[in-house]
């Protein structure tokens, strides 16, 4: 039978976000054990992380999620240094470790579904194609996938595409990644929830009109309608789903993958229980 082990990055974080999942960690009793990512794109530490009979469960970064997906081997992707066999079983169990679907988490894809989307009324580009594009009033665009290629917000007017995103610390490779363009829409406050295949597990409030406020309490009409959402789409086993309450109702703003999404102020404790178990039951 195999043994969880919680793998965490250890570097390009701040250290809030390090000390919320290992002081968690410690104080569940749960084997864990830390890595970092190198200059060259590599996973160190993993000669004391990989064993038989293990399935790992990781929270790490976008740059963890990429380097995984694009992996042919173990050695390619990590420090990794060993001539015995199961490098291709390190491999599989360690992409595993990320509860991910590159088309799952796609807006682009998803919003053919039906569901009630923030930006339902969104247009999709190439940005590629669009970088010169300016505007006579603000709009709101993000990347369609959950991978971050550039932060989402509100483009100035008279401010190219291309300037906005430039004028931001966070972007990588943004050329190829599809657009969600759409109009403002009023929020009046956004939630986030991790969910467990259709259950909403725990939430946490994290932003209220245009500041940022992390609060543990969810409202209870709030809450009901997170667990209605959560049984209408599921990119993963294991996702994040973000909420927003506008003067139309409660719409879903996207889909996150969980291992590298921030945990706000949700139940820690209770999230990273309920997944343990989870993953235990898991063939």
């Amino acid at each position: 039978m195999k043994k969880n082990k919680w793998i965490v990055q250890t570097s390009g974080f701040r250290s809030s976000f390090i000390e919320a999942t290992i002081d968690t960690l410690k104080r569940l009793s749960f084997n864990y054990e830390d890595f970092g990512i190198t200059k060259e794109r590599k996973l160190s530490n993993m000669n004391n992380i990989v064993e038989d009979n293990t399935r790992y469960i990781s929270r790490g970064g976008i740059l963890m999620l990429d380097i995984l997906n694009e992996a042919t081997s173990l050695t390619e992707c990590s420090t990794y240094i060993d001539d015995e066999n199961n490098k291709e079983e390190y491999l599989k169990e360690l992409r595993n470790s990320v509860d991910y679907s590159i088309t799952g988490f796609d807006q682009s894809i998803y919003k053919d579904y039906g569901l009630p989307l923030l930006n339902n009324n969104a247009e999709y580009f190439l940005c590629s194609d669009i970088l010169d594009r300016k505007f006579d009033k603000k709009m709101f665009l993000k990347p369609s996938k959950d991978l971050k290629a550039f932060n989402g917000g509100i483009i100035d007017t008279n401010i190219s595409i291309k300037e906005h995103i430039e004028s931001d610390y966070f972007k990588a490779g943004y050329e190829k990644e599809t657009i969600v363009l759409a109009p403002l829409i009023k929020i009046y406050s956004e939630y986030r929830f991790f969910i467990i295949e259709d259950k909403v597990i725990t939430g946490s409030l994290y932003r209220r009109g245009d500041r940022v406020e992390y609060d543990s309490f969810v409202p209870e009409y709030i809450m009901s309608a997170a667990q209605e959402y959560a049984k209408l789409y599921k990119p993963a086993d294991i996702f994040v789903m973000d909420l927003a309450e506008t003067q139309e109702g409660i719409k879903i703003i996207e889909y996150n993958c969980w291992n590298c999404s921030g945990l706000y102020h949700v139940n820690v404790q209770k999230l990273f229980s309920e997944i343990n178990n989870y993953k235990k039951r898991s063939i």
